[in-house]
């Protein structure tokens, strides 16, 4: 696949739309709820081809509505596929090409290009409609990506057009790369694949381009930075340095985004929907209602704090604050690991070793938690530790029937298959569904 360099692109001879504006949605603010207007960032796909690859075409459209279904909802963005089939329409006064130029390709994101065993009709200013669509799109840094047929060439295959094609082709060989298929099944597997990363890129130019979050295009209208804006007080005091609490969900969050050297969370909100992702992870996808309700409160909770501020009118993106980073720093005994069972276990002197395997849905590890330091009248300073570092094991159905206390855990990280044990002092049921077991620091 051809990429361009930071590019966006459309395909040859198809219109493009510009995003498109969403009804209200109810937002939580204070102790009400308000209406806000919403929006969902469409990013228009042109795809460009020669007239030898219909079902080629049909194919790649197909993948763009499939990535639809699994990320419109989790990313807040939607792909609007472009073709000159569907989204052109009469004109007259010019050029056809120019007025397709017009019509589809001036508005287009990125462009996806398909040849077969045509290159086209040449234009006038290029060798053909498609490649003179994909050079408009390229020239602007939009993202172009390009896939040539390794198919048996027909018998009946024009000479003068295969030979053509190749010649475009070793043209892009110091321009970029570009991918190759020999079945329509094929094409549709390599475009899947690239789609996500095709996106991601495409997000990245945009903010790049100090469009701090995917936001939708307003026609003649050039994209300004994002106004800076202060952070909404929801009715919960403002804790800074050591006096900063917590939530395990608040703590996570912050432990995520402070990972990567950029600190940034993403907040959608789509008629799907709302939607929190950092890095790569989508904390809402597949979540039940009272779980995304946690997760939504523990991002409002980070602002709240003034841990998190928000770069956009709309708070949609959100940053680390100074206070954030010092915060996060006490978050290095913080882990989470994937497991689905954990083994409980006791060791007790002149007794029979006990054992039961409890089903979980994830383990994180919260870290031990301090009483302010205490100052003697001679100066001496203190720090007694409030709660040791503990295990908190999510999405136990009930309580273990177990009359005895577990001495040591143990499970099995499936992200990494590595074996994770600790000895331990008790446990102790929370509703609804996790168990807490608190490390044994002396161990």
């Amino acid at each position: 696949m051809v990429l361009g360099r930071n590019s966006l692109q459309s395909t040859g001879d198809r219109p493009a739309h510009g995003a498109i504006t969403q009804p209200q949605l109810s937002s939580y603010f204070g102790q009400q709820w308000v209406k806000i207007p919403a929006t969902a960032t469409v990013l228009n796909v042109l795809i460009a081809s020669p007239s030898d690859v219909s079902a080629e075409r049909d194919a790649v459209e197909k993948a763009i509505r499939e990535w639809n279904t699994n990320h419109r909802k989790s990313m807040g963005i939607m792909l609007e596929p472009v073709r000159w089939e569907t989204h052109s329409y009469p004109a007259m006064g010019e050029r056809p090409q120019g007025i397709l130029n017009k019509q589809i390709v001036k508005d287009a994101d990125l462009l996806i290009g398909i040849f077969g065993c045509r290159m086209g009709t040449p234009t006038g200013s290029a060798p053909s409609g498609t490649s003179e669509e994909i050079e408009e799109i390229r020239k602007t840094g939009r993202h172009v990506a390009l896939y040539f047929s390794e198919a048996p060439v027909p018998r009946d295959a024009d000479r003068a057009q295969l030979d053509a094609l190749e010649a475009y082709r070793r043209s892009l060989g110091q321009q970029g790369l570009y991918s190759t298929f020999t079945s329509v099944e094929e094409l549709h597997r390599r475009v899947t694949h690239d789609l996500p990363k095709i996106v991601n890129d495409v997000v990245e130019q945009l903010r790049n381009n100090q469009i701090v979050a995917p936001v939708p295009k307003q026609e003649s209208i050039d994209p300004q930075p994002a106004k800076r804006v202060q952070p909404v007080n929801r009715g919960r005091a403002v804790r800074f340095g050591e006096h900063v609490e917590l939530t395990p969900k608040e703590m996570e969050l912050l432990w995520e985004a402070a990972k990567p050297s950029n600190g940034e969370i993403y907040h959608s909100s789509t008629l799907d929907g709302e939607g929190i992702r950092v890095n790569k992870r989508h904390f809402l996808e597949g979540a039940d209602a009272r779980t995304a309700s946690e997760w939504l409160s523990a991002l409002r909770g980070l602002e709240d704090q003034g841990l998190i501020e928000a770069l956009s009118e709309d708070h949609d993106f959100f940053k680390i604050t100074g206070e954030g980073y010092a915060a996060s720093d006490a978050l290095e005994e913080f882990a989470r690991w994937n497991a689905h069972s954990i083994t409980l276990r006791a060791y007790y002197m002149n007794a029979d070793p006990r054992e039961q395997i409890v089903a979980c849905n994830g383990i994180i590890a919260l870290p031990a938690t301090y009483y302010p330091d205490q100052v003697s009248a001679d100066g001496f300073a203190s720090r007694g530790m409030k709660e040791p570092r503990t295990l908190l094991i999510e999405g136990v159905g009930a309580s273990p029937n177990i009359n005895w206390k577990p001495t040591d855990v143990e499970f099995v990280d499936e992200a990494t298959g590595k074996v994770e044990s600790f000895r331990v002092g008790g446990m102790e049921y929370i509703r609804p569904g996790k168990l807490k077991v608190p490390i044994d620091a002396w161990a």
